[in-house]
Formats: structure tokens, sequence, C-alpha cells
């Protein structure tokens, strides 16, 4: 795991990377989604096609929108495209790709640095999975995403035996619902609390207090 003291992008960390591997697979992994993928069938896939860069991929989500990447008929990465999938924010990648990655020296992953990895020869697969993936980048999509688990009430939030909790909710840890408050379909982050009026359709981030008021972060 490396902390960046400054956010560098993504290509932009793997060019620094370059320099601190020798060797060995590195497993790069987005932190704002959720999913459950086979990891192990993932690693096998890569190695069976001596692949340069794996991405793991698979059905679009429901609620967002989002560019595809193409897949040929191979499997691999590029033109002419047999199919769309998305990505599911998690890669596997050879040394290789930090070399290229160190020319290229910024832009957006599959910008230029895909299209570099390419030109140089360099094999670039998708690795299919049924997995559920979900956004949790934005705190529209969160609340969806959130609320079609349905209604959870973690054992550490202290809602007041007056509190009003209707519809779908998701009440965090630690989270603090006063005896006047009401909260509909809504979602409330570890550490957030609403001690009156009333939250609802909305999300209240982590560690947010909400004194009064309607709901915010409206999906």
């Amino acid at each position: 795991m490396l902390e960046e003291p400054e956010p560098l992008g993504a290509v932009r960390t793997l060019a620094g990377l370059g320099e601190m591997l020798s060797g060995g697979t590195l497993l790069l992994s987005n932190t704002d989604m959720v999913t459950r993928p086979d990891m192990a069938a993932m690693l096998r896939s890569h190695r069976k096609r001596d692949a340069d860069w794996t991405v793991l991929c698979g059905p679009f989500p429901d609620r967002g929108s989002y560019e595809g990447l193409p897949v040929r008929a191979d499997g691999c990465i590029g033109s002419p495209a047999a199919s769309e999938a998305h990505y599911y924010g998690i890669s596997l990648m050879e040394v290789s790709v930090l070399e290229v990655a160190a020319d290229v020296g910024g832009g957006g992953m599959f910008g230029r640095l895909l299209a570099d990895c390419l030109e140089a020869g360099l094999r670039v697969c998708a690795h299919l999975t049924p997995a559920v993936w979900m956004d949790m980048g934005s705190l529209k999509l969160l609340r969806k995403n959130i609320l079609a688990g349905g209604t959870w009430v973690s054992p550490g939030a202290d809602v007041a035996s007056g509190a009003r909790i209707t519809g779908t909710v998701s009440i965090g840890d630690g989270c603090r619902v006063g005896p006047v408050a009401s909260v509909r379909d809504s979602v409330m982050l570890a550490g957030s609390s609403i001690r009156s009026g009333r939250l609802e359709k909305g999300i209240l981030p982590w560690e947010t207090n909400l004194e009064s008021g309607g709901a915010i972060h409206e999906a």
C-alpha cells in the first residue's frame, strides 16, 4: 500500500512505482468501489495468458453512466471490439506496464497509457467476472447502492425512542438520532447525527451533524 502526499493520479503513481519494483505482479485496486470477484481465478487467467496487464471487467451496473472498454473476441483489450465491458477497478500488472507509465507521465489509465502499452506490443487482457460491482465514489450513488441492501441499523447507533424512522434506511456505527428527528429513505454514515428536523431521501456524510432542516445531498 502506497500513501501519496498529494493526489498524483493513477498513471503518475504507476510511473513512480517502476523504480521500486524489479519484478513480480502488482495488484492495483481503486478504493471507491465494492466488489467480490474471484481473485485467484483472475490471477490464473493473467498468468495463463502471459498478460502484461489484466483488467477486471463485468456487466455494467444498473445505476450510473460509464464508458466501456473494447474487448476483442480473444478476450484482449483493443480493436476490433466484439463487445464492451465495464471496468471493475482492479488490475494486475507486470513491471513492463510501469515502464510504459514512466514514459507517459500522466493522463488516464485507459487513455494514453493503454494506447502506448498496445503500441509497445504489451498484452492487455480482460478478465470477465459475474461479480456485482457498486460505485461508492459519489454520495448520490452511494445512497442508492447502500439502500439497495435493505434497512440496517448498526448496533452501535444511538436512536432515541421518540425518533421517527420510516422507509428504507441505513444508520451506521456511532450515529445519533434525536427524539424529535425523522429519518426516511436515507443513509447516515458512521459518526453522523441529526438532533431534530428530518432527513428524507438524503445522505449524511461521515461525522456530519445535522441540527435541523431537510435532507442534504438529495438523490
